[in-house]
């Protein structure tokens, strides 16, 4: 539509936009209250076959600390979780190669149109294909993330959604000019890049936080990948400016393989080295395996299977 008739097209369709976006959400939030008044329901069944065996249950489960957590403890149990994602070869590793992703990710996402409009030669409408090409390979790797998270673990889907970064930027530098059409079939890649690292990330919070700050566990990791866009954009835009696109990307290429590099050297170092008594927590659990090891956590925290 803009290679037709303009930018002025977003005149008419914003507010098109904008109605279909209201109509969604009001259909979602239809959804989301059938589903509570279901599960409602299902509450009062379950507590009126179960009234009697709670009525003579010999004792009442005692409250966490946890459940009711003061401001001190929630600032403690932070530190804590930021402190058990560096205090192994494996987590370590896992954030690096976190970081180095997103700071890849970072100029994929914001500076790619200009490489493909200038150093390509392509059109709006390209750059339009190249978007809904993605979101239609990011939708089933969210669809079936439960079951690659079950057969496969965090680490490796880790280390694909790299692999897959890896390959679609180098590829994107052999493109000829006038040939942009090329670049469809490299971009869903993207897709499994975003879903995969996404997916992982999000686990790799949620199995280190403790029960009731698994929100705070969530947001150390968005902090961190927000560390590693803010360095990738600035760093990115200054090798842009002052050599190439087609530099940036093999650049960017190399850090997040270095990233990865260092993810896979922790990980056989984390059965190497450590110590005979968290060889001993390591045997209990698969390989490739994430255990933390401070003292206010004693749960092995496994990150390649459910």
């Amino acid at each position: 539509l803009i290679d037709k008739f303009g930018f002025h097209v977003f005149f008419w369709c914003s507010p098109i936009s904008c109605i279909l976006c209201v109509c969604t959400l009001r259909m979602y939030m239809n959804h989301s209250r059938n589903i509570v008044d279901d599960g409602r329901v299902v509450e009062i069944e379950m507590s009126d076959l179960n009234e009697t065996s709670r009525d003579n249950a010999p004792s009442e489960r005692m409250e966490s600390p946890l459940d009711k957590p003061s401001n001190d403890q929630r600032e403690w149990q932070s530190m804590m979780i930021l402190k058990s994602m560096f205090s192994t070869f494996m987590g370590l590793g896992f954030i690096i190669s976190m970081i180095t992703l997103n700071m890849g990710t970072s100029i994929v996402e914001r500076l790619i149109f200009l490489f493909f409009s200038k150093q390509l030669n392509g059109t709006n409408t390209i750059c339009g294909l190249t978007v809904l090409v993605t979101v239609l390979f990011e939708i089933p790797v969210f669809d079936f993330s439960n079951i690659l998270l079950s057969k496969y673990g965090p680490n490796v889907l880790q280390k694909a959604a790299c692999v897959a970064y890896i390959v679609r930027v180098v590829g994107y530098t052999f493109i000829p000019k006038n040939h942009v059409a090329l670049v469809l079939f490299l971009e869903p890649l993207h897709g499994v890049t975003y879903g995969l690292a996404k997916t992982s990330s999000v686990e790799f919070a949620a199995r280190l936080s403790p029960t009731g700050f698994e929100s705070t566990g969530q947001g150390l990791i968005s902090m961190l990948q927000g560390l590693g866009s803010v360095i990738g954009l600035s760093l990115g835009g200054w090798i842009e400016e002052t050599y190439s696109p087609v530099i940036l990307y093999r650049c960017y290429a190399l850090i997040v393989m270095a990233g990865l590099s260092s993810f896979c050297i922790f990980t056989c170092s984390a059965h190497r080295y450590s110590s005979q008594e968290e060889r001993q927590r390591y045997s209990r659990i698969s390989k490739n395996s994430f255990v933390s090891t401070d003292d206010h956590d004693d749960d092995d925290v496994n990150l390649d299977s459910t």
